[in-house]
């Protein structure tokens, strides 16, 4: 069942119209901006009052940022008692009034509110979060653990599509040294087929034009290495004794990008002790922030988050910071300019 996470996937394209109807809409704002908060690695460990951290973090960093939509990338819980620590973590949104999205980490898969089994714990939280009053993700089909799903952002008048946002499933370690490659698993080929199908199908939606748009994973594509070992500059932190830990197999996702150019920019999350943005070929390739509290390794010191702004009428623009909870901002940066 696991194994059948991507594969799946195809079965579960969205309707925009039935989508509509159920979920938030999300749109440009008047201005023209559309402001997107990443929350990543926040391993909250229910009953640890260090995971209060994380919830003051989105608390904060909300309340300073304003924004649009919050994408949670990846390890939000690291013990049993998942279901509880998910809405701990999504309430201050739901209070808000603010959008929500979230993918898995390789953590997410081994907890719930009883251990089942991966399939089992995946499916228990996407359920509880996709459940939220203010949450933009599309239900589960009943044969997928953890739908890979897209999401579009409309014009500031609402009535056509700008921007699509990507949410895919990065999985663990299990597969990869399964299949004889140490360390961690990578986007399957089943996935990608499910990305440059979806890509097309949305195109058509939208008169044969290409839609631009931006990838939420957790752990990173090799890209990321890449872009290190070739002393591409690296704006932030890169404190990992690895650098970056990302799998060893570059499975061609970032090739499939590259066919069309569509996605202009990924938001990974993972190395805790990593928050740096660059650009390879083309591509924005960024960490979020840690933003979780004491219950997991970070030596880069105050939590936060990555703050991701777009402008409506420039889809090759992407301004992003890190924004610390305690009001401080690093990394003010505007792509491509800046890179």
């Amino acid at each position: 069942m696991y194994r059948k996470i991507a594969a799946t996937a195809c079965a579960i394209a969205l309707s925009l119209s039935a989508m509509a109807q159920q979920k938030p809409q999300l749109k440009f704002r008047d201005d023209g901006t559309f402001t997107i908060v990443q929350i990543t690695d926040t391993h909250y460990k229910w009953g640890n009052g260090a995971s209060d951290k994380a919830v003051e973090c989105i608390e904060k960093v909300c309340d300073m940022v304003e924004p649009d939509l919050v994408v949670f990338t990846g390890d939000q819980v690291y013990a049993l008692g998942a279901n509880d620590a998910l809405l701990a973590m999504t309430a201050p949104l739901n209070e808000r009034g603010i959008p929500y999205a979230s993918i898995f980490g390789n953590h997410d898969r081994d907890f719930g509110t009883h251990y089942k089994g991966y399939c089992e714990n995946l499916a228990e939280q996407y359920d509880v979060m996709e459940a939220g009053e203010y949450s933009v993700m599309p239900p589960r089909d009943a044969n997928v653990c953890s739908p890979d799903y897209v999401v579009p952002v409309f014009a500031s008048d609402g009535r056509s599509m700008r921007r699509l946002l990507w949410l895919m499933d990065t999985h663990d370690a299990t597969y990869a040294n399964a299949e004889g490659i140490k360390g961690y698993d990578w986007l399957l080929p089943e996935q990608i087929d499910w990305y440059r199908a979806e890509r097309e199908r949305f195109t058509q939606a939208n008169g044969g034009t290409l839609l631009p748009g931006l990838l939420f994973i957790h752990i990173p594509l090799p890209q990321y290495m890449e872009a290190f070992e070739a002393k591409a500059p690296l704006y932030g932190s890169c404190k990992e004794k690895k650098k970056v830990c990302c799998s060893a197999k570059d499975s061609g996702m970032f090739a499939a990008m590259q066919e069309q150019g569509d996605i202009r920019g990924v938001f990974a999350g993972h190395d805790h002790d990593n928050d740096f943005a660059t650009a390879w070929n083309g591509v924005l390739l960024a960490y979020g922030r840690y933003s979780g509290g004491n219950t997991v390794y970070n030596h880069l010191g105050t939590n936060g988050a990555r703050v991701i702004q777009l402008d409506e009428n420039s889809p090759s623009l992407i301004h992003t910071w890190i924004q610390l909870s305690n009001g401080k901002v690093e990394q003010d940066h505007l792509f491509p300019a800046d890179f």
